[in-house]
């Protein structure tokens, strides 16, 4: 079976058989896609939610090329985890820097915030802490 054999009306009236024919015959190669992008669980999660998406969404989409389209939902869905991942690995690192601030002692805090967020030198710090 190929892509052009699944009936696009069947599939826009909620016909679950159509529906399970394109999920069988394109979840295999849209896996094959996600896993170029992201770890093996991640692609079934993206893989999954593409698919729901277009079930959700089948009597208002009408693409040319259903095949095409569902790879192109798969690559923008690997890449929104990407960016995702991304900004969740920011945030945790940012915690364990705040943390890690947190735990000196008073003149070591001191010293790293007039380092880094005031950009001043050893000297500098040394003379406004009159060290």
């Amino acid at each position: 079976m190929k892509p052009s054999d699944i009936n696009i009306d069947k599939l826009k009236s909620g016909d679950e058989h159509e529906f399970r024919l394109l999920f069988d015959l394109l979840y295999p190669r849209m896996m094959s896609v996600a896993c170029r992008f992201v770890s093996e669980d991640a692609a079934e999660d993206v893989v999954q939610e593409v698919f729901v998406k277009y079930w959700e969404n089948k009597t208002v989409l009408s693409p040319d090329s259903i095949q095409s389209f569902l790879y192109k939902c798969t690559q923008n869905g690997c890449l929104n985890y990407i960016k995702h991942q991304a900004i969740v690995s920011g945030h945790k690192e940012n915690v364990k820097i705040a943390e890690a601030i947190a735990k000196l002692s008073p003149k070591a805090k001191e010293a790293f915030e007039l380092s880094f967020y005031k950009g001043l030198n050893h000297r500098e710090i040394a003379e406004i802490m009159n060290m």
